[in-house]
């Protein structure tokens, strides 16, 4: 029974211990420690064309230790705006500035808000081929006449009989579209040409296929000529319908004249009212609309003419997950981003870098290649910029947007290129650079704030953002530093030590000396609980007398200890230093308890 006593108060000593030294797990505290935590929470609005590169962008800035919470909800860049006046989001993303209409609700106009280019944008034409008969996929199938079936003497040797002039093969090539032809296609009107502007087998478009309009045409599923692409846009007002009719305005000027007056899409607009087909909410709406292998979009019978859609280069990645999602069974699809030609006359696709050299050659000048001699430049580019208040900002959104612009500008250009979109050029980063600056300055002491200049990006900026450390000097907004604390210097006070004979003092609560105090101390004798005296002291020195608080004699006050529990962890973070924390108290017990014992016993002897 003792061992087994000894045992249980061993363990007993080490749970204490235990407990004491270590009031949560290791682990738990390093965690804690460890994880980052939300500055501030951004909520904006704007453009589809910076939807891919959003979700990127969220992740890295919420490894910052003081992270920066982001959302985007993609509604286009007009409603963006509005909301944005609206104050309803912190702020937007639109390759457009606000319409003089929405200057007009807002004190103080175009000087209400600061603007930053944060992303190269640009507008694709996905294309879904036309069906044939003879594919299982949408494909393009060239039907090439070999031989005239009315004159046998053209007939080759392996030819019998008239239909055996015709071929037919599938188009392995890239897409093409002249300019021309994909104006009307966008507008669904047409010059009165046979075959139509707007239709696959028009002589421009075979053409640019690299066809011979003699002798080869598309053969859809049932055999006709004279069928166009189907039309997919959208319903919400963004900017890819504001380009894509400036596209169609320039490069088709007298079909664009003839009908857009009456359509009302003059002035130009980023709502386009009586769009030709089916239009859809938000460009992932948009392409499933091409979705369906071939028919064209939203028609009840298929003809197998395919359909077109203008949408974010970057969305074709949205397109394939969408496809690579589809269940089992789903009928397998096709979709073809076309290639542009340039003023150049360059055939072009989108891709990171041909949009970033229309970039390089225009700056943000929109659609710049299409109207000037840039080689190898993609037409259909534009820059997006976000919009941010002037005035009114919290210090903490203050600092987290000027954060997030900068963060964009730099680090975040590494995202556009692995979705399929250019990149800012230097002046465009340093143009956003100093509009993050000018953010901060407007904003922060108006809000309270500090405005601090550092060549430190902050707790805010993610450890992976290494280019924002080589910005240079730039502003922060912080909160003022706590004033620190006040102290007044008063007279020493003369302690007084108990005297058996002096005269209790009814009105001061004290005893009182009869003799000459000056110069006593406290000593042994003194009272457990100090008094003041003004005895011998000026009445000013009286009156700014404070008690002196008793000396210390044993170490610091229990108060002092106990304020400083739970010890310290030990080092490390795993439940080994638990079971080594329990070991030792137990061990300490086990080690301790006779000698302590036995001084227990000579002491009461």
């Amino acid at each position: 029974m003792r061992r087994v006593r000894a045992v249980a108060f061993a363990a007993f000593a080490g749970l204490l211990l235990m407990c004491v030294a270590t009031p949560r797990s290791a682990t738990s505290a390093a965690a804690a420690a460890a994880a980052p935590t939300e500055f501030v929470e951004l909520q904006g609005e704007g453009a589809w064309s910076v939807t891919q590169e959003m979700v990127p962008w969220e992740n890295e800035l919420g490894t910052a230790s003081s992270y920066i919470n982001l959302n985007y909800i993609s509604r286009g860049s007009l409603l963006a705006r509005d909301d944005l006046i609206g104050k309803t989001v912190d702020y937007a993303i639109s390759g457009l500035p606000f319409t003089k209409d929405q200057l007009g609700k807002v004190q103080g106009g175009a000087s209400a808000f600061i603007s930053a280019p944060v992303a190269v944008a640009s507008f694709a034409v996905f294309v879904e081929p036309t069906k044939s008969l003879l594919s299982g996929v949408p494909q393009f199938v060239v039907d090439t006449q070999i031989c005239d079936p009315g004159d046998p003497s053209t007939w080759p040797p392996d030819v019998h009989e008239g239909q055996g002039c015709f071929v037919d093969h599938a188009y392995e090539g890239p897409v093409r579209i002249p300019n021309r032809n994909l104006a009307a296609m966008f507008l669904a009107t047409s010059d009165g040409s046979i075959p139509a502007l707007d239709e696959w087998n028009n002589p421009h478009i075979l053409e640019a296929f690299g066809l011979n309009p003699d002798a080869e045409k598309f053969k859809n599923i049932l055999g006709q000529d004279s069928l166009g692409p189907a039309f997919a846009g959208r319903s919400d007002p963004d900017e890819i319908s504001f380009y894509m009719q400036k596209f169609s305005a320039a490069a088709a000027p007298d079909l664009w004249h003839d009908i857009a007056p009456a359509r009302g899409w003059i002035p130009i607009k980023e709502l386009m009212p009586g769009q030709p087909g089916i239009q859809r909410d938000g460009a992932e709406q948009q392409l499933e609309l091409l979705a369906q292998s071939g028919c064209g979009v939203g028609i009840s019978q298929c003809l197998g003419q395919g359909a077109i859609a203008p949408a974010p280069a970057s969305m074709l990645q949205s397109w394939n997950s969408f496809i690579n999602s589809a269940p089992a069974g789903y009928p397998p699809q096709t979709i073809a981003v076309a290639e542009m030609q340039n003023k150049h006359g360059d055939w072009v696709a989108p891709t990171p870098d041909s949009l970033t050299k229309a970039v390089e050659a225009g700056g943000e000048a929109p659609l710049y290649a299409l109207t000037h001699d840039t080689p190898d430049a993609y037409p259909l580019v534009w820059v997006d910029r976000l919009y941010a208040p002037a005035k009114g900002l919290s210090v903490e959104k203050t600092e987290g947007l000027a954060m997030l612009i900068r963060y964009l500008a730099t680090t975040g250009q590494d995202k556009a290129a692995p979705v399929g979109e250019g990149h800012l050029t230097p002046p465009l980063v340093t143009e956003a650079l100093t509009a993050a600056d000018a953010l901060v300055t407007s904003n922060c002491t108006a809000a309270g704030g500090v405005v601090v200049k550092s060549d430190d990006p902050g707790p805010l900026a993610p450890p992976s953002a290494s280019a924002m450390s080589s910005v240079g000097p730039m502003l922060h907004c912080e909160h003022p530093s706590p004033p620190p604390p006040t102290t007044t210097t008063v007279a020493p006070a003369t302690t007084v030590p108990f005297v058996p004979s002096g005269n209790f003092n009814d009105n001061g609560g004290s005893f009182s000396s009869s003799g000459d105090n000056s110069g006593a101390t406290t000593g042994g004798g003194s009272s457990s609980t100090p008094t003041t005296s003004s005895a011998g002291a000026s009445p000013q020195q009286a009156a700014t007398a404070t008690t002196v608080p008793p000396a210390t004699k044993h170490g610091p006050s229990p108060l002092l200890v106990a304020d400083n529990l739970p010890l310290p962890l030990p080092a490390g973070a795993t439940g080994t230093d638990r079971l080594a924390t329990f070991l030792l108290g137990a061990a300490l017990y086990l080690i301790l308890r006779k000698p302590v014992g036995r001084m227990i016993t000579r002491m009461r002897a």
